[in-house]
């Protein structure tokens, strides 16, 4: 399984007991977990993030920047692998090696790790300056959407068939505002290769996000609070491409779950569910089983 791993699962024994049941499993990286590894301002801080990858550096997967995975053509094969930023995977064993060196006290390494530090905190400022209240995006879709649906949403039943309507024409149209924003030369493919283009499947997201707020009776949103919801869509994106996530941050799974039924109902290949499969919960059997075996 290769599954997308959130900042604060990093140091979990649910990502070692992942990582040790076998080697083909791997911890997905999006570039947003990484930065988040290097926010801390103590060594220490930083260290502990890497506390359980450190020990499994070949089973780890760094993705992309999204400036380059977002140009992946979507009509290509096997889009999820595509993401992957070859080098420093391949690279990362080596990394683990000098980040152990750092740990025992050698002060050049750490030096770098300060830098990255510095790095991380430029990307997070850069990242809150860019992202709005939300207020406008949200009366927008109060006057596109009927209450009634909204209601049946934030109660769990079903939706009207043009409530599911307005979703798919509504993540379309903000993912075609963004290509034509970007300075790249994006641009969405047809159906039904447009489904998995990185930027309508953050579009989904967004927009299935964005209406769960509003169902809950949300009008705005504080701006570190739309940053945190911009990368919980972003790690919720990434789900769909892999086998999930592991995070504990509810946001980011329900929009992930309601993304995928989204994405499954138009016939997008998707991998089976982390969670769905219950392969933690077996993997704690085991462990149970064999700590009353002793």
């Amino acid at each position: 399984m290769r599954v997308v791993i959130d900042t604060n699962r990093l140091e979990s024994s649910e990502l070692r007991r992942f990582l040790a049941a076998s080697a083909v499993n791997k911890a997905v990286l999006p570039e947003h977990t990484l930065t988040e590894m290097f926010k801390p301002k103590s060594l220490d801080a930083i260290y502990a993030n890497h506390s359980v990858i450190i020990d499994f550096p070949t089973q780890i997967i760094v993705l992309q920047g999204n400036r380059k995975l977002r140009k992946v053509d979507a009509r290509a094969p096997g889009v999820a692998n595509r993401f992957i930023d070859r080098k420093m995977t391949k690279g990362f064993p080596i990394y683990c090696k000098l980040l152990r060196i750092a740990m025992a006290g050698d002060a050049e390494i750490q030096g770098q790790i300060q830098e990255r530090h510095a790095w991380a905190l430029e990307r997070a400022s850069v990242m809150s300056e860019v992202i709005d209240d939300q207020s406008e995006a949200l009366r927008g879709i109060r006057s596109e959407f009927d209450p009634d649906d909204l209601r049946q949403l934030a109660a769990g039943l079903p939706t009207s068939y043009r409530f599911k309507a307005l979703i798919l024409g509504g993540a379309t149209a903000l993912a075609t505002t963004l290509a034509q924003q970007l300075s790249d030369g994006v641009r969405l493919s047809k159906p039904p290769h447009r489904y998995n283009s990185f930027i309508w499947r953050y579009s989904l997201c967004h927009l299935v996000q964005l209406i769960s707020l509003l169902a809950r009776g949300g009008t705005r949103r504080r701006r570190d609070k739309a940053v945190n919801d911009h990368f919980d869509n972003v790690f919720a994106t990434f789900g769909t491409y892999y086998n999930g996530l592991m995070t504990m941050d509810r946001d980011s799974l329900s929009t992930y779950a309601v993304a995928r039924t989204i994405l499954d109902g138009l016939g997008a290949r998707l991998a089976p569910d982390y969670l769905e499969t219950g392969y933690d919960i077996a993997l704690l059997d085991r462990e149970t089983c064999a700590a009353n075996a002793d």
